[in-house]
């Protein structure tokens, strides 16, 4: 059993020192893509700080429902990225929780 605990452990903090580079490349890459195809509609817009930078385009990834940021609507391509930089979000806290729970079973069966 602890060898499989350790395997479990080590591939969860590869995935996890692979996938969140990715996703912070991915968020950048969301909001270049959000300025070069919506940046006139987002600066009439209180809803987007243009000069925000990566936290402001965290909060424009997780505010960005039906398509929708406030009353701009998103092309298909910059949807695309906001897709893939959630699925690479979700994917590491996963294995964050994975590694995690490796953690507290092995604590817990040490006793």
């Amino acid at each position: 059993m602890k060898i499989l605990e350790s395997i479990i452990f080590i591939f969860a903090l590869m995935g996890i020192l692979i996938v969140y580079p990715l996703y912070f490349v991915a968020l950048s890459d969301f909001s270049k893509k959000l300025l070069e195809s919506h940046k006139a509609d987002l600066e009439t817009s209180s809803q987007y700080d243009v000069n925000g930078g990566l936290a402001e385009a965290y909060r424009v990834l997780h505010s960005a429902k039906g398509g929708m940021i406030g009353d701009v609507k998103l092309c298909a391509e910059v949807m695309a990225e906001r897709r893939g930089a959630i699925r690479l979000l979700y994917t590491g806290a996963t294995l964050f929780l994975v590694l995690l729970s490796v953690i507290l079973i092995e604590s817990i069966l040490s006793r």
